[in-house]
Parts: C-alpha cells; structure tokens; sequence
C-alpha cells in the first residue's frame, strides 16, 4: 500500500504529512522525513541522508541498525576526525557540514552501519584497505536471515559486540577469528 500512496502522491502533486513508527514506511515514502522524540524533531533531512548521517544516537538507532562505538578525538584535518576508540583502535570520520563541532581530548560517540562493515577471516591475506578502521574479534553468532548472513562479532576492549550484515555465503561461524574493517566515510561522528 506505502507504493501507492506514493505514486498517488506524486501523480497528483500532492503535499502530504504522513505520520508513522514505522521507519521502512517513513523512509520509502518520504521527500523529507522528521524524526522526534518526546514531541521535539531530532533531526530533519532526505531519507538517505537521515540514514547516513544520523545526528544523534536516537537517530542512528531509530532509522535502521547502527553500532555505536565511543572513543577520544585525536585532531582534525583536511575534512577528518582522527579518533582512537576505547579499546585503542584508530579510525578517521569523514566530516561533512552537519558534522558536530569537535575538539582534539573530547569524548565522541561514533555511529557505523552494519552493512558497512568488511567482515574477513583473520587468515584472510587481503588486507583491510588505506585509512580504515581496523578490529580483530571472533564471532558470537552467524545468522542466516535469506538474504543476509547476520554476524555479532564481539571486538576486545568493546563492551557490546559488533553487529556487520554482508549477503551470503557465510564467511566466518561462531568462534571464528575475524577482521573487521570500515571506511572513514561510514565512520559517522555524533553529537551525543
């Protein structure tokens, strides 16, 4: 029905506001999309950029799966954050102009999508690629869905595990060692 309304919508030129929880709804039907909390708009945007560049841990959360890894800001250059996460890793975040302002010793919350995540064995000689973060686990649990193997990966130093979808064939099963890489432009810097 959302496919109808939106090509009904469309056809016609219609402005409409249309209320849902239902983030797939909200997302598919949308020019623009609204996320509030306790009755206060949390972030405003397109669909896609709400998705990739969520301001806030309640967005990230609330539009889609996001893992959300916490960690000090090491300096700022040429458009990127150099952070070293809690457990010592180093990553960069791409900035963009909505990017919160951040300073170098500040505490930062970082969101990254499961889908961006480069699962690989730990004996896989591929390396993980120019700049990008880099962490070494081993899988909690491999979970066939259909069209997606649903991985947790639990990271040393992290408290939660890392949560990475990729499209089948399974790569790694439970207790499998693992590499996971991500590119600075999913590593996304939050305000809280």
């Amino acid at each position: 029905m959302r496919f109808e309304i939106r090509t009904l919508q469309q056809a016609h030129g219609i402005t409409a506001i249309y209320v849902t929880h239902s983030q797939d709804e909200a997302l598919a039907m949308a020019d623009v999309v609204a996320v509030m909390k306790d009755g206060r708009m949390e972030q405003v945007g397109a669909p896609e950029h709400l998705y990739a560049r969520p301001r806030n841990r309640f967005v990230a959360g609330f539009i889609g799966l996001a893992n959300v890894v916490t960690g000090k800001v090491d300096d700022k250059a040429s458009g990127e954050l150099a952070v070293t996460l809690q457990n010592g890793a180093r990553c960069g975040c791409a900035l963009d102009a909505d990017s919160p302002v951040r300073r170098a010793g500040e505490a930062i919350s970082i969101s990254i999508r499961p889908e961006n995540i480069r699962i690989a064995r730990s004996d896989d000689p591929r390396p993980a690629g120019e700049g990008r973060l880099t962490l070494s686990g081993h899988v909690e649990a491999a979970v066939f869905t259909g069209n997606l193997i649903d991985y947790f990966v639990a990271v040393d130093g992290l408290a939660e595990p890392i949560r990475v979808q990729t499209l089948p064939p399974r790569i790694a099963g439970p207790s499998d060692s693992v590499v996971l890489s991500v590119a600075p432009e999913n590593c996304v810097p939050l305000e809280d």
